[in-house]
């Protein structure tokens, strides 16, 4: 990743509300528990395969699919809006594997994903 995108990926990261980190943690920590990656859940919440996750479907599998105890609507809801970084109502690949995995190194389709995703 350059170091420019990488920078920018830290920033966000540092900026970010602890509280959402925080909650972020759990879902990683409870996908992670069932053999989950971030790849598969963003499959799955992509129904429709347009590369967008949008609010509803994001709840409806983290509550319904994966049954993440500690996971209301609301608390999902709020998470959504936080990752959203956007703001356009969706989520991308890329703002998900940002929020959920940082900018821990890893795979090359997961760097190619977050540095596109931070230089969009």
């Amino acid at each position: 990743m350059a170091a420019d995108s990488q920078q920018r990926v830290n920033e966000l990261l540092t900026n970010f509300p602890d509280k959402i980190k925080a909650d972020l943690k759990i879902i990683n920590a409870h996908l992670t528990k069932k053999n989950i990656d971030v790849f598969t859940c963003f499959d799955k919440m992509d129904g429709d395969q347009d590369g967008e996750v949008m609010k509803k479907d994001f709840i409806t599998v983290l509550i319904n699919d994966y049954m993440i105890p500690e996971l209301t609507k609301d608390w999902a809801s709020a998470v959504f809006d936080a990752i959203d970084r956007n703001k356009s109502g969706s989520l991308t690949i890329g703002e998900l594997l940002m929020y959920m995995q940082g900018s821990k190194p890893g795979i090359e389709r997961k760097t190619t994903l977050v540095t596109r995703e931070v230089q969009e």
